[in-house]
């Protein structure tokens, strides 16, 4: 379909122009949402991929098996809750959970000003 159209160089030059521009646009956007949250060691990848499922579905999103972005602290206890986890303690952002009893640690931080990010640690048994 594309193929058959002929462009002039001019025309080549705005079209690639323009797709660099969105593209900056796209990265400039980006750092000034989540610029102070690049230095936080996190995987930005994996939460920036994560985010669009947060924002589509305004729940919790998995990153990777104990990483989990989120818009809230609710949201993500209603998350817990309805894979079996019980919490049984919070202590500001770090809430105690317990699935078969085995025991979770949750340490909640605030990624930017519109998402917290939740790692989950399994209690080691002695």
């Amino acid at each position: 379909f594309l193929m058959n159209i002929s462009l002039t160089p001019r025309a080549k030059s705005i079209i690639s122009l323009s797709l660099v521009g969105f593209l900056l646009l796209g990265i400039f956007g980006y750092l000034a949402v989540f610029g102070r949250a690049l230095r936080q060691g996190d995987d930005h990848m994996g939460i920036a991929l994560a985010l669009p499922k947060v924002l589509c579905n305004g729940g919790v999103a998995e990153v990777d098996p104990r990483t989990y972005v989120t818009t809230d602290g609710a949201t993500f206890r209603t998350y817990m809750e309805e894979r079996g986890f019980v919490q049984i303690e919070q202590l500001g952002s770090t809430r105690f959970y317990e699935k078969e009893g085995t025991r979770y640690l949750a340490s909640g931080r605030m990624y930017s000003a519109f998402f917290m990010v939740f790692h989950v640690y399994a209690e080691e048994k002695e």
